[in-house]
């Protein structure tokens, strides 16, 4: 991504929220929400895979949960995105998610656990810190195993097999990121779609 016009569900006044940043002389994205903003999402409208078979994504992310309860910032791999008042709810017919998934026991902002596809399998990820994830997915079976490693290269979740949404459909085209109420923080970066080798 080099210009964040060319991202889905941005209006009038969110240039303030999505901006390409630099760091040591490498950009990546960056979706921050401030402290009075409300639940927003954008779509990765360019990420696309083949329709049946085996295939990998690949990308690199830093999350910082809002602060706001039951408000869910969310990363998935879609096949399609919602327009008008659904453009900005999580997605549920997700191939791969990554959610918060807050509730009223949670302390809100900077909250460390992160659910993957709406199981009872957690990960703990530091709030802002940098952590890779590969997702291999599998078209015929409807599931996907997700890897996880830190910026050192310390596996997180070693890789473990998960059910693709129930409605789901495997073949993507983008991802879906949903930064939940208030001060909630995406950073993506590197972002790879690939068949594996034989």
């Amino acid at each position: 991504v080099t210009n964040v016009a060319n991202l889905r569900n941005l209006s009038a006044g969110e240039d303030k929220q999505v901006n390409i940043l630099e760091e040591n002389g490498n950009k990546y994205l960056s979706v921050a929400l401030l402290a009075s903003d409300n639940d927003r999402a954008i779509n990765l409208n360019k990420v696309t895979s083949a329709a049946t078979g085996i295939y990998r994504v690949k990308f690199s992310a830093a999350l910082t949960s809002g602060s706001s309860h039951a408000h869910r910032t969310q990363i998935a791999l879609v096949n399609g995105f919602p327009g008008g008042s659904s453009a900005n709810n999580p997605q549920e017919d997700f191939i791969f998610s990554l959610d918060c998934n807050l509730d009223s026991t949670d302390d809100g902002a900077g909250t460390k656990t992160w659910f993957i596809n709406k199981s009872d399998t957690s990960v703990e990820l530091d709030a802002g810190a940098w952590y890779n994830f590969t997702v291999l997915v599998n078209t015929d079976t409807k599931k996907v195993t997700v890897s996880i490693v830190d910026a050192n290269g310390a596996a997180v979740l070693e890789a473990k097999e998960f059910d693709a949404a129930e409605n789901a459909v495997m073949e993507a085209k983008g991802i879906h990121i949903r930064n939940g109420r208030y001060s909630s923080k995406t950073l993506i970066d590197n972002i790879v779609v690939e068949t594996p080798e034989e």
